[in-house]
């Protein structure tokens, strides 16, 4: 992948996360690559379970096992929603994940 390519990725990506779901097909088209599409449309998917303040309903250890890092962390640090923090405080993938949900629990 060049620099170009890259470069495209990423501003794909974070107009994923910034545009409403109508729009992001146009920007995920944009990706130049399969790799790149493919990336973007999981980003998009990742985006709809943040906007509803993280209210995820059956979340499980194994549904918890299927998210990225990035969705994990950005739901303990965003999520209001005591159920979606205390599964993340104890199946989060990481440390990181399971100590700022576990902190989070004691704000909510």
């Amino acid at each position: 992948m060049d620099q170009d390519d890259a470069l495209v990725a990423a501003v794909v990506v974070q107009m994923v996360e910034w545009v409403d779901a109508p729009h992001r097909e146009r920007w995920i088209g944009l990706a130049r690559s399969e790799r790149d599409r493919q990336y973007a449309y999981r980003r998009a998917r990742e985006v709809d379970i943040l906007r509803p303040q993280g209210a995820v309903s059956e979340l499980s250890e194994e549904t918890l096992s299927g998210w990225t890092d990035w969705l994990q962390i950005m739901l303990a640090e965003t999520s209001t929603v005591v159920r979606t923090l205390e599964q993340l405080a104890q199946y989060g993938r990481t440390k990181r994940i399971r100590r700022i949900a576990a902190k989070r629990l004691t704000a909510v």
